[in-house]
Formats: structure tokens, sequence, C-alpha cells
């Protein structure tokens, strides 16, 4: 479904998508009263709903109950494994995690003794602060002005509503963005070949890392060869589209 092209539109009512998986049917839509979904499995039926009273959820594996209701409300949480039933907690000393594997115990610890959360609706007051006494969180809906701050006082933010500008900058001297609006000028790119990343650490390169001296990154697309590394030395990713090679290992030190 969506229209083709690379640049994402989270206005109002849109029809752009992200399909990185295998017979999927929904997208990403950010803005206001969107119904569509990221399904980045197999056959996977919920989506990510991050304005208030919303209901979808990210289902990335198989068989998976659990979502994001990141709005006024939610219950849900991440399972991006096989039947998992833990949630993301990332600072210390929290009790849930992620298990994106089968069987797994281990967790995203990115912080240090933090008790904010995501709320990604409309006037909303929590915040992702997975670095150290930061303040800003992210809105998700139309003229809102929080950030994701998961650095060392950084002052970049997501936008993802209409004629937005700020973007993803979680490092230091980062230059990367998401921009899923209107007149953005950055782009998810989850297709062929793309070059752009998430980087929340200090001077990394290309990836999500969490942890310490990570290189991978996300790569949803076809052929990508990246991943996120959220543990300590991870050699494994989410490779969500079709012919990739990797998955997402949160542990410390898996696999081969």
């Amino acid at each position: 479904m969506g229209d083709s092209g690379f640049g994402g539109k989270s206005g109002i009512n849109q029809r752009r998508e992200i399909n990185t998986g295998i017979n999927q049917r929904r997208e990403i839509n950010t803005g206001v009263y969107h119904r569509r979904d990221i399904n980045t499995g197999i056959n996977q039926r919920r989506e990510i709903n991050t304005g208030i009273n919303q209901r979808r959820e990210i289902n990335t594996g198989i068989n998976q109950r659990r979502e994001i209701n990141t709005g006024v409300y939610h219950r849900r949480d991440i399972n991006t494994g096989i039947n998992q039933r833990r949630e993301i907690n990332t600072g210390i000393n929290q009790r849930r995690e992620i298990n994106t594997g089968i069987n797994q115990r281990r967790e995203i610890n990115t912080g240090v003794y933090h008790r904010r959360d995501i709320n990604t609706g409309i006037n909303q007051r929590r915040e992702i602060n997975t670095g150290i006494n930061q303040r800003r969180e992210i809105n998700t809906g139309i003229n809102q002005r929080r950030e994701i701050n998961t650095g060392v006082y950084h002052r970049r933010d997501i936008n993802t509503g209409i004629n937005q500008r700020r973007e993803i900058n979680t490092g230091i001297n980062q230059r990367r963005e998401i921009n899923t609006g209107i007149n953005q000028r950055r782009e998810i790119n989850t297709g062929v070949y793309h070059r752009r990343d998430i980087n929340t650490g200090i001077n990394q390169r290309r990836d999500i890392n969490t942890g310490i001296n990570q290189r991978r990154e996300i790569n949803t697309g076809v052929y990508q060869r990246t991943e996120i590394n959220t543990g300590v030395y991870h050699r494994r990713d989410i490779n969500t589209g079709v012919y990739q090679r990797r998955e997402i290992n949160t542990g410390v030190y898996q696999g081969k």
C-alpha cells in the first residue's frame, strides 16, 4: 500500500508507508488520526499509533501480542521476538526488558537510573532520557517542540508532523535526522542501499548503538547487512526486509 518513493509524509490522512517485511499491509502515520502501522515481520496486523487513545502495536516477530501505545492510557509494549512478554526499560534497576530472540533474558539499559518514558501523543510531558540528566521528549503530533536527547545535553528533536524542521541528533555533532513530515530535509531510507542512520551515542557511525564501541545500524530494506547492537560488543542486527542476514541480539556477545 501507499505511494512509491522514499520520502515519507506524516501529515494528515497520508498514505505513505514503510513495509519492510513480507506481505505487510500497514504503514507509519505519525500525524493526526492515522490508521496505518509498521509491520516488520511476516503477516503482521498491528500498527504504531502515536496520538491519543490508540490501540495498535509493533509486532516484528511471529505470533506476538504486545504493542507500543505511546499516547494516553496505553498498556501495551514492544515484543519483537517470538512469544515474548517483556518491554523496553532504558534505565538501570528496571524490571522490564526487550526480548527480541527466543527465550532471551537480556534488556536494554542505556542510561543511568532514569525514570522517564515515551509519550508521543499531544501535550505530553514524559520523555526518553537515556543519557544523564536529560529533559527532552518525543512529541510526534503537530507543532510539538520536545525532542529525544539520548546523549549529553543535546538540542535536536523528532518532529513528525507537517512543516517541521527538527531532527534526531542523539550524539555529539551529528548531522543525520529523521524527517517524516512534509518539506523536511532528511528522510528515513528503508529501501535499497541507503546510507542514513540513527546515532544515539557519542561519535557513533551508522547505528543505534546504545552500548560500547558498536558499529551496526538498522537496515530495513533489501540486501542490507547492518544491525542494531544495543548491548556490549554485539554482532547481530535487525533485518526486517527481504534477503537480510542479521538479527536482533540484545544480550552480551551472542552467537557467531
